[in-house]
């Protein structure tokens, strides 16, 4: 009975594989980095990292322009 079993099984991934589509894995990933990209929290934390660049480049413009006054 339990080669019997193992068969059904066997035979059951068998028409599964047969039946079911090919995944296309590059098309998938296309489409998740597009969703990703698109998405809400993904845009605010872009716009968090500019912001938190452009504050940092600002900080040090600051503070080589500082040093530069100072030595005149």
């Amino acid at each position: 009975m339990k080669h019997l079993s193992e068969w059904w099984s066997v035979a059951g991934r068998a028409c599964e594989s047969i039946f079911e589509p090919r995944t296309d894995v590059a098309a998938s990933d296309r489409d998740i980095e597009a969703l990703l990209r698109g998405s809400w929290i993904v845009s605010t934390g872009e716009s968090l990292a500019a912001r938190l660049h452009a504050a940092w480049l600002d900080s040090v413009c600051r503070s080589l322009l500082r040093r530069a006054v100072s030595i005149e």
